[in-house]
């Protein structure tokens, strides 16, 4: 049975081995990821997240609101003082 000839040449390895890590690397970034949270537990906590910036989405729009419903209304009343100045002013 003949050998398999390899695809691989040094240079390919070479360069394979400048994007792999080294097995000291790989067990250095197994302890940095060891403080991460589990998927299920990242899914909660984005899913709680998600609540809360739905939440305050809501509060934006309904403070919005109120600030247009405002504005409207001191708008009116400049507009009336404005009218009575002019009557005040005639007089």
């Amino acid at each position: 049975m003949a050998k398999a000839k390899s695809t691989l040449n040094a240079a390919d390895i070479k360069l394979l081995k400048t994007f792999l890590p080294t097995r000291e690397e790989f067990e250095e970034l197994k302890f940095d990821v060891s403080h991460l949270p589990t998927r299920d537990e990242f899914y909660t906590m984005m899913d709680a997240l998600m609540g809360e910036l739905k939440g305050i989405r809501e509060e934006i729009a309904i403070v919005v609101g109120k600030s247009s419903h405002h504005e409207d209304r001191i708008t009116n009343l400049e507009d009336d003082m404005k009218i009575v100045q002019t009557k005040l002013a005639t007089v």
